[in-house]
């Protein structure tokens, strides 16, 4: 079961089914199968709002019994709350589907997590050894000019 607990401690349960798939598709525009093509992946990588709001919309039954508003839940995701909610987003996504399918989305996903930790690894140590200063540095400096006129004994006379 894909599951994060937000700020307040309030645990949240993802279900992903196709009345799910339809109010999120319907209220936000935005169909989460795409997700496999990457479309809908880089909507909701680019835009945090977009995806509080579909995982809204995906817990919004438990959070009527609860009595918890769009926006208290919104107020309550942030920080390390949203990695936790991303993973049981996925989880959830990768459950929707049957077991074939399901092993090659957990590997990708898997992929792109190990892809991730190293391109934050990377800049960690880019920022610990000083290279982004270096290549910050060589990037704003002016350079010098290959393009400097031709001397005057060098140009014909008319």
């Amino acid at each position: 079961m894909a599951t994060f607990t937000d700020t307040t401690g309030r645990e949240w349960v993802i279900v992903l089914d196709v009345n799910g798939l339809r109010r999120v598709r319907k209220r936000l525009d935005l169909n989460l199968l795409a997700l496999i093509v990457g479309e809908a992946v880089d909507r909701l990588a680019d835009d945090p709002v977009l995806l509080v709001d579909t995982l809204y919309v995906l817990c919004e039954a438990q959070a009527e019994r609860e009595g918890v508003s769009d926006e208290a839940f919104g107020a309550a995701i942030r920080g390390d709350v949203i990695d936790a909610a991303v993973a049981a987003f996925l989880e959830a996504l990768t459950d929707f589907y049957p077991s074939r399918k399901r092993a090659i989305l957990r590997q990708l996903i898997r992929k792109g997590g190990e892809a991730e930790d190293r391109i934050l690894a990377a800049a960690e140590t880019m920022l610990a050894t000083g290279k982004i200063d270096q290549i910050l540095h060589a990037s704003l400096s002016p350079t010098p000019s290959t393009d400097s006129p031709a001397s005057s004994a060098s140009t014909p006379d008319p």
